[in-house]
């Protein structure tokens, strides 16, 4: 009985954790320039972006490699390449309207990881798939727009007071998925141009956890 009492407290513990949270309405005068604000966290036009990436998987084990991500808001294609520090490719792949494998060098060609990474890129640079369902304020004060995505999942874009952003996305059955920490060296942007994190931190929830820690190298516009 005591065993059971336990299980159902740690059950109960965890639905909570990861249920949706409930959002206060934004004002009706907010509504309009808060959904614009979320629309302008995502690159607009044609990107290559350069981080290097530390990798933590399951079991402790870490990487380092530098990753080159182009991207195109208008089509939603993503071509991403991985590389060692010494500058060796042991990923590349292409995402346009089907994914195409270039090269995948164990353990990169583990099956699911192309579809996993690509999918992970359009959660960071992508404005989420489907409509604005709500707008509004979570526990914390912080602004919140809130997308449902096709697959009937959600996704919450939050702006916090110090400019730090993030991305959580959930599940159809609002189990949290995906959470993204954005961060900026300046607290405030200074309107000269696009304001794209200097460091992100993705986080995979559930079974095969695994957090990605992006620092930005470089971000370039193309016009090609």
């Amino acid at each position: 009985m005591k065993l059971l009492c336990l299980l159902l407290c740690i059950g109960c513990i965890l639905i909570s954790c990861s249920t949706l949270p409930s959002l206060e309405p934004a004002k009706l005068s907010e509504r309009t320039e808060l959904s614009q604000t979320c629309q302008r966290l995502f690159p607009s036009g044609k990107w290559q972006f350069v981080h290097s990436i530390e990798a933590a998987m399951p079991g402790g084990q870490k990487g380092l490699v530098m990753g080159v991500t182009v991207i195109s808001s208008l089509g939603k294609t993503a071509h991403c390449i991985l590389m060692t520090i010494e500058g060796l490719v042991v990923f590349d792949a292409r995402y346009d309207q089907e994914l195409i494998i270039y090269r995948a060098v164990a353990p990169f060609d583990q099956d699911g990881f192309a579809a996993g990474l690509i999918s992970d890129i359009q959660l960071i640079f992508f404005k989420p798939q489907g409509p604005l369902v709500e707008t509004g304020n979570d526990s914390n004060g912080s602004s919140v727009c809130r997308y449902q995505t096709p697959d009937s999942g959600i996704v919450d874009l939050v702006i916090d007071a110090d400019h730090t952003r993030h991305i959580r996305q959930y599940t159809s059955q609002r189990r949290l998925k995906r959470t993204v920490d954005a961060f900026f060296s300046k607290s405030e942007p200074d309107g000269d141009g696009p304001d794209f994190p200097d460091r992100l931190e993705l986080k995979a929830h559930g079974v095969a956890r695994y957090t990605l820690v992006m620092d930005l190298v470089e971000a370039i516009p193309l016009t090609k």
